[in-house]
């Protein structure tokens, strides 16, 4: 939870054309706070960094500064690439399983012919799997 305040800051210093820097901070704070596996502060961290986006776009689209917006996008969806395949391998095992177990078997509430309840497992079956 401690390393969204740096990663917001990576972002910002990228707005501010500090681009090495804040590539560097990005790229380590991020590294480090998806390494914590803590899915919810990385979606308000995520969320925050939309709300933070979104003035500066209007900023720089109303002074005519689109190369600056451009190369920020560029270096930001790049970082943010190079985070996830950080991360993937850590990740990965729990988006199989949730898969897995969620997706692969259902329930089925039916009622026979004396008008009891039945649960009825079904397993749907994908191949390559």
């Amino acid at each position: 939870m401690a390393y969204a305040p740096a990663v917001l800051a990576g972002i910002q210093l990228i707005f501010k054309q500090k681009y090495w820097i804040g590539s560097a901070v990005l790229l380590a704070s991020g590294i480090l706070m998806l390494g914590q596996l803590h899915q919810q502060i990385v979606y308000y961290t995520l969320l925050i960094v939309v709300f933070m986006t979104i003035p500066f776009i209007i900023n720089c689209i109303k002074e005519k500064n689109i190369k600056h917006l451009a190369i920020s996008a560029i270096i930001s969806i790049g970082i943010g690439a190079v985070i996830l395949g950080t991360m993937a391998m850590s990740y990965w095992p729990t988006y199989e399983h949730i898969f897995k177990s969620f997706i692969m078997s259902r329930t089925d509430i039916r009622k026979d012919a004396n008008g009891r309840l039945n649960y009825f497992f079904q397993a749907l079956h994908f191949p390559g799997l």
